[in-house]
């Protein structure tokens, strides 16, 4: 397999299919993923900066930053924002364990320079899957696989081989482009006559006020503050896309 290139400060365009090229994913399922997406995206600490999700293929375009120094707290935010239910239960009660272990540990005696922090080591297993575009799809497959197997009376995984990835430093013409393509995904399918009409791509969501999602297209295109203007502006570039689809066809 080829190696991955795996930077901070870098745009990536994931895009996985799903096994068979099926049509796995009704309405239902879609708007499952939106929401598994904002979990997984807020426990990697990454920015969604467009996505598309339709019913046998994903795109997902993201913005990794530089990682920071996170407090317990921070994590452990993190981890409740990501798992539910029974698995927030588990991975909650083995966090509590074996810090008491350590706990237990220090008061008993002063450790030697062989001591091995169990909690440590737990604690690292989390902040290993942050920053990280790699480890960012592994989680939202994984989630999203163990999620749908168990409602679907399903095995084994739901999607085709390994992602594909395009990556890039955060220029603004190649986001534009980026972010375009993947809003126009039905459209050029044939799904809608407008972008804003697809419920399950970033786009869409913009318009309707989703905050999270006005928030990647403010990254793209530089205006944080004006909504309208931004519209304006990726609008445009979604034209643009569109013209160069018909182009081809043509």
């Amino acid at each position: 397999r080829k190696t991955r290139l795996i930077e901070n400060c870098r745009c990536y365009h994931l895009m996985s299919r799903l096994a068979h090229r099926a049509f796995f994913l009704d309405d239902d399922e879609k708007s499952r993923a939106v929401e598994l997406l904002r979990r997984v995206e807020e426990f990697c600490g990454v920015m969604v900066l467009a996505y598309a999700i339709m019913s046998n293929h994903f795109h997902i375009f993201i913005y990794v930053p530089e990682p920071s120094a996170l407090e317990d707290d921070e994590i452990l935010r993190r981890i409740n924002a990501l798992y539910r239910e029974a698995s927030l239960a588990r991975v909650l009660g083995e966090w509590r364990r074996l810090k008491d272990e350590e706990t237990d540990l220090l008061k008993r005696a002063c450790p030697t320079k062989k001591f091995v922090s169990r909690f440590r080591e737990y604690r690292t297993s989390f902040l290993r899957r942050m920053w990280n575009s790699s480890e960012f799809m592994r989680t939202f497959k994984q989630h999203f696989t163990m999620s749908f197997n168990g409602r679907r009376d399903h095995h084994g995984t739901i999607f085709e081989g390994r992602y594909h990835e395009r990556n890039h430093k955060p220029e603004p013409e190649v986001m534009w482009k980026t972010s375009a393509y993947i809003d126009i995904n039905a459209w050029e399918a044939g799904i809608v006559k407008r972008p804003e009409d697809y419920e399950w791509c970033s786009f869409a969501a913009a318009v309707k006020g989703d905050e999270k999602a006005r928030r990647g297209y403010a990254f793209i295109y530089g205006n944080a503050d004006d909504w309208d203007v931004i519209r304006d502006c990726h609008e445009k570039s979604m034209r643009e896309a569109m013209s160069e689809i018909l182009a081809a066809r043509e």
